[in-house]
């Protein structure tokens, strides 16, 4: 999968395009047995649905730089997300053994599970670590800061002990942040051993979900048979309601009798009977996926885990099993991308989701019409006897493109060579007898052509501008003016992205309404293409399906491809009767790209109305007007205004706010 580029934001931050990430991560990421895991964004809520392997991730406003580190978050949440629909096996109840639920447990199983789930996935990709690492940051903030509320927590498993293997897993997976180990370290000495050692030997040798139910049952069963550190303050033990000192070297209760072995072996992993069919061999501890050592005691990554005392209740004085104390609530574990999107002060959007719907003679809605085979012979009997008229567009095209590129001598000049026809000011004492070459202008303009395709252009309207536009290919093609011609019109969401289409059932099915606006853009002429090719396109230009009149976003979509362009100088060329669906968001969207540096023109196909929605516009009513709008407007509009400069596709989203 392709990752948008960063770039600096204008305080100087690293930060990424919103709307670049969210086509980054839009669509369906493949994963381990050919399984699908489909990513979009919708809504102001994330969540998952395992029922359609979905991950939803709030939608983002496009215009909003992403601090680097946010974006990474966001990146690090679809990950895991996707990580757990591919590779947790929903057939397992996440229960006690005796069937009934649990917090503390699930708590754990979440925790086991996760170390699996995301080394599968950094087995798939490995560049996932600096966002799983972005993800654990802020986990870790997050304690941290509860910890400078209520320091107590640290002393009774029950409440860290499940947290406290998020940091094991980042330490083993060598995800090189510092707060894992700072987080470990705030944990009395005999519960840091005893997490460790159900690192080692419980939660590393997981491969399926059964096994990381069975590795939390038994770190479970330890935690309920001691969960309180031998070094618990007398203030946090009367407040749990246990004693304030236990006697040494009493039996646990609740505990067997005579229990040895090293911290959270009370139980092994039990026979693999769930999962996802993943046949990967169990990492040793000490290698991760990647062959990098976990982290050591000291975070060197050179040690090995180092499980601490011989039984549940060793060097502890006589445990107090949970069952004795006031219940608590284990700590959060996961990363909350809600809070992490608010932290960083990011509203999302509750925009519908704009769709796309592309359809070019090789692919899409309108492919039959767009390569029928006879469609240049359409194409050319659409300006049968047009041919003074294409003569002259093109002439005057080229007319104009000579008097700009020419090379000319500029004379008066206090700099250059002399001028044996001005020698006459020498005497004068003026010094302005000098000429100089000024090279002409370097033609470097790109220009889209947009046509509207909507109900209302049927008939006489489109064959307008059907002549137009093959009139305008005849007298662009050969010249240095990079050109496309599209058309626009309402689609039918089915057709849209399938991402997009099970985003809207997922919302559905949590009685929510995700609205869906569907553009189709019919490319008859793309950048680049040969004349024959572009003529054939043109020429089913009449048939296409047509519909609504959603001219703001095809006027974004044409200029989403515009702005990728190299060219100096962009134009867009907008063809009309003036009734859009929305004239506002349409006047909106021609103020927006010309701030981005385009040249704007709006042409009406034998209507004033489109005066109502462009600053800059024109009217024709036959395409053998065409020629005398080439000397009055057209000219000027794809070589006039040499200050003006197209903005590069990420300088176009902040400037170009809907």
């Amino acid at each position: 999968m392709a990752q948008a580029p960063s770039r600096t934001s204008p305080d100087g931050q690293a930060c990424v395009l919103a709307r670049d990430l969210m086509v980054e991560l839009t669509g369906a990421v493949p994963t381990m047995g050919g399984h699908e895991v489909i990513v979009g964004f919708g809504g102001t809520e994330a969540f998952c649905d395992p029922a359609l392997s979905y991950v939803n991730i709030p939608a983002l406003p496009e215009t909003t730089d992403i601090p680097i580190q946010v974006a990474r978050q966001i990146r690090g949440f679809a990950g895991h997300e996707a990580a757990h629909l591919a590779f947790t096996d929903p057939s397992v109840p996440i229960v006690r053994r005796d069937g009934t639920p649990d917090a503390l447990q699930h708590s754990l199983w979440n925790c086991v599970e996760d170390y699996m789930i995301e080394r599968f996935w950094l087995e798939l990709y490995p560049g996932a670590l600096k966002n799983f690492a972005a993800t654990e940051t802020w986990c870790c903030d997050r304690y941290m800061a509860s910890h400078a509320k209520n320091p107590g927590a640290v002393y009774d498993l029950r409440q860290v002990g499940g947290v406290a293997l998020t940091w094991m897993r980042a330490l083993y997976f060598g995800l090189g942040t510092t707060r894992s180990r700072d987080c470990l370290d705030t944990l009395p000495a005999d519960h840091r051993a005893r997490v460790e050692g159900w690192f080692r030997t419980l939660v590393v040798p997981v491969e399926t979900t059964q096994e990381a139910l069975h590795a939390a049952w038994a770190i479970y069963d330890d935690i309920s048979a001691n969960p309180l550190s031998a070094q618990t303050p007398a203030h946090v033990r009367k407040a749990l309601g246990a004693p304030a000192q236990s006697p040494q070297g009493a039996t646990p209760k609740g505990s067997p009798a005579g229990a040895a072995g090293t911290p959270g072996t009370p139980a092994a992993p039990g026979p693999s009977t769930g999962g996802t069919g993943v046949g990967k061999a169990t990492p040793q501890a000490g290698t991760s996926p990647a062959s990098t050592p976990p982290m050591g005691p000291q975070g060197t990554g050179a040690g090995t885990f180092q499980a601490g005392g011989s039984g549940p209740g060793a060097a502890h004085g006589a445990p107090i099993p949970a069952a004795d104390l006031k219940p608590v609530a284990p700590l959060p574990t996961g990363f909350d991308l809600g809070a992490a999107l608010k932290g960083a002060q990011i509203t999302p959007s509750a925009q519908p989701l704009c769709a796309p719907v592309i359809s070019t003679s090789t692919t899409g809605v309108a492919r039959a019409p767009l390569s029928h085979p006879q469609g240049r012979a359409k194409a050319e009997a659409s300006v049968a006897g047009m041919g003074e008229a294409i003569a002259r567009t093109s002439a005057e095209l080229r007319r104009s493109l000579k008097t700009v590129s020419k090379d000319r001598w500029r004379s008066g000049r206090l700099d250059g060579i002399v001028d044996s026809k001005r020698m006459a000011f020498a005497a004068t004492g003026s010094l302005e007898y000098h000429r100089k070459l000024v090279r002409g202008e370097a033609i470097d303009t790109a220009v889209s052509i947009l046509i509207d395709c909507s109900s209302s252009m049927n008939g006489t309207r489109i064959s307008i501008c059907q002549q137009v536009a093959v009139i305008l290919e005849r007298a662009l093609m050969g010249t240095p003016i990079a050109h496309e011609i599209l058309g626009y019109t309402t689609a039918d969401p089915q057709h849209a992205d399938p991402a997009l289409l099970v985003a809207q059932q997922a919302h559905k099915a949590r009685g929510q309404a995700l609205p869906i606006q569907a553009t189709s853009l019919y490319v008859f002429r793309p950048f680049g293409a040969r004349h024959p090719e572009a003529m054939t396109s043109l020429g089913g230009m009449t048939d296409v399906p047509m519909g609504g009149t959603p001219t703001s976003q095809g006027m974004y979509l044409a200029h989403d491809r515009l702005c990728r362009r190299p060219e100096r100088r962009h134009v867009l060329m907008v063809l009309t009767d003036g009734d859009s669906d929305n004239s506002a968001r349409t006047r909106a969207a021609g103020a927006a790209i010309a701030r981005c540096g385009v040249s704007v023109l709006g042409i009406g196909i034998n209507t004033t109305a489109v005066a109502r929605e462009f600053a800059h516009h024109a009217t024709v009513a036959q395409a053998s007007q065409l020629p005398d709008l080439m000397v009055s407007t057209l000219s000027d509009i794809l070589l006039g205004d040499k200050r003006k400069r197209g903005f590069s596709r990420h300088q176009v989203a902040r400037m170009r706010t809907p």
